[in-house]
């Protein structure tokens, strides 16, 4: 929000919005002025989830239109100009050079209680993630919501003077509500603050979280009236494929622990050998349209692909693949894609992110997930071991891979339960969320958010992060 609309947006609120807010204080008290700014906070995040699924669907046309005019070998280096146009946005909006993109500074300040968030950063994010992911970069939105939403519940928790024990809630709700209204999963959107963003969450915690996260949505729905991000067509679960859902947890545990150990093995990688931004951007660039010309699925966030895992089209998945030209073979070549998906994806990912664009590791490891759930059922059915459903699966692996990734169990069984409509899945999905946050913590001992804070020794005594 610049300058000129405060100017505009002040007398309205000092002279009308701000009387009414400590009339409602006086007669509810201040538990009923909280909620009501909590609803405050959640409309206002809405708003910035519709803008930024609005501009995410919109920078994909340029390619469209580029391909559609015979200019392929410009639309192929879309990526590469998604990271150097994002990367000098956040030049110009950083404060002494540094521009902060991370959920682990956002975890730590909220832990510590630093509440004050600046005005840029409530829009800042939204357009560095759009133009990053819009143009084909390979990472997720959820973290850029995330800090929007906590740069609003942070500006409205000042301006409207809640006291400041209750301002790293508004904080938490307002990235409850960007998380509600970007994937239509309010609950998980409650719960991700409880387990991500505030260890010190109470369960009374929950209620303003759910007005924001509910307000969230309900404007997301009159802008998008779609009804889940994934359909999922499913009958229910057999008692007799349990065996391989937990073998299927134990690997989603296994390829968490890899996706961590990728995300900081590669970023150091990256900053010693190519110390300087420009490098950074140059690298980054070529080697990100070079992965995802040879697998078109990494693009974005690879919704479109896992839709066409679950409506069982997986071989249009390859179809743009220059490889199926060299191994014409669709049932070998979708799992050896597929597989090697599973593998890529996350350097994909930190490449995106570390070498000047925006965005988060939540949807990659979604995407792994569901690509390690398929080829998994995938294989079991083709060597006769078994006749398991593969949707099933895939939605399994989406959660088992999330809960390894993030370190938050509740959170990856009801997200991955709402953006499929697969509540009948609950058991297995919960199987599958313990197994690998049990076996990724063995491997890996601290979440992707909060590996970083533990290596600086940032981890208060006693929080409850020790314990994940």
């Amino acid at each position: 929000m610049n300058a000129y609309a405060l100017k505009i947006l002040r007398p309205f609120a000092d002279y009308f919005l701000l009387p009414v807010l400590y009339f409602v204080q006086r007669r509810m008290g201040t538990r009923g002025y909280l909620m009501l700014t909590a609803i405050i906070v959640g409309l206002f995040v809405g708003g910035a989830a519709v803008l930024l699924r609005y501009l995410v669907h919109l920078f994909p046309e340029i390619s469209v239109w580029l391909r559609a005019n015979g200019l392929f070998e410009f639309a192929v280096l879309l990526p590469g100009l998604g990271l150097i146009l994002a990367y000098l946005f956040q030049r110009m909006c950083s404060r002494d050079g540094v521009y902060d993109k991370s959920l682990s500074r956002l975890i730590y300040n909220t832990s510590v209680g630093r509440v004050a968030m600046g005005w840029i950063e409530t829009f800042s994010h939204l357009i560095s993630s759009a133009i990053t992911v819009g143009l084909g970069g390979s990472c997720g939105l959820e973290a850029p919501i995330v800090m929007t939403g906590a740069a609003v519940g942070s500006r409205v928790s000042s301006y409207f003077r809640v006291v400041r024990e209750h301002r790293s809630l508004l904080i938490a709700c307002g990235a409850a509500a960007g998380i509600a209204g970007l994937y239509d999963a309010p609950v998980a959107g409650a719960i991700f603050a409880a387990e991500v963003i505030l260890p010190r969450f109470t369960i009374t915690g929950l209620i303003p979280a759910l007005l924001s996260t509910a307000s969230s949505l309900v404007l997301c729905k009159i802008a998008f009236n779609a009804p889940h991000i994934f359909l999922l067509v499913t009958s229910g679960w057999q008692t007799e494929a349990l065996g391989y859902y937990a073998i299927l947890g134990c690997l989603c545990g296994l390829f968490g622990a890899y996706m961590i150990k990728v995300v900081y093995a590669l970023g150091d990688w990256l900053v010693i050998h190519f110390p300087k931004p420009v490098g950074r951007l140059m690298f980054g660039g070529a080697v990100l349209c070079g992965l995802i010309l040879l697998l078109p699925m990494l693009s974005g966030e690879g919704y479109d692909s896992i839709r066409l895992l679950f409506s069982g089209e997986a071989e249009k998945i390859i179809a743009d693949s220059p490889i199926y030209a060299l191994y014409p073979d669709p049932i070998h070549l979708v799992l050896l894609l597929c597989f090697l998906a599973v593998v890529v994806k996350v350097f994909a990912a930190v490449i995106t992110v570390d070498c000047g664009g925006e965005g988060g590791i939540f949807t990659p490891s979604i995407f792994t997930g569901a690509f390690l759930g398929y080829t998994f059922a995938r294989v079991i059915n083709l060597l006769g071991w078994g006749q398991i459903p593969e949707h099933n699966f895939i939605a399994a692996g989406m959660c088992g891979v999330f809960v390894a990734v993030i370190r938050a169990p509740l959170t990856g069984v009801f997200l991955i339960a709402q953006i499929t409509g697969g509540y009948v899945l609950l058991t297995p999905l919960m199987i599958v969320a313990a197994l690998a946050f049990f076996v990724g913590r063995f491997f890996e001992p601290w979440g992707v958010y909060t590996r970083v804070l533990a290596e600086k020794n940032l981890i208060p005594e006693g929080d409850r992060y020790r314990s994940f």
